[in-house]
């Protein structure tokens, strides 16, 4: 799942990506800007470094990393650079027997640095 996760974006695969992600992330995504923001994107060596579970809540909370590289005027304003070192938690929820990427507090604290 998280493979394919990448793939999508790497491939600019909306659909792909859409089938991979929770209902809410989706209804929160309109595929114009998604595609805008991933359009110069490339991500590799994808790491999983730990999955933590979250029996309460049914998730489980995987922190990834990996390398992006990007034309810097799409990279985030706060580096600007054309290839980022990320370190990600992704927060994975059950949805229909499958785990999808879900939109958690989580997700929104990166660790990025330049390559």
């Amino acid at each position: 799942m998280l493979q394919r996760y990448f793939d999508s974006i790497n491939s600019l695969d909306f659909d792909g990506w859409r089938e991979v992600v929770s209902a809410r992330r989706v209804s929160s995504t309109p595929e114009v800007g998604w595609v805008a923001a991933y359009e110069t994107t490339r991500d590799g060596g994808v790491v999983v470094q730990r999955v933590e579970s979250d029996v309460v809540g049914r998730r489980l909370r995987v922190l990834i990393s990996f390398v992006s590289t990007q034309d810097v005027a799409k990279a985030p304003p706060a580096l600007p650079e054309g290839c980022i070192r990320w370190r990600v938690v992704y927060v994975l929820v059950w949805e229909g027997g499958v785990l999808k990427v879900d939109e958690a507090p989580e997700n929104r604290n990166p660790q990025m640095e330049k390559c």
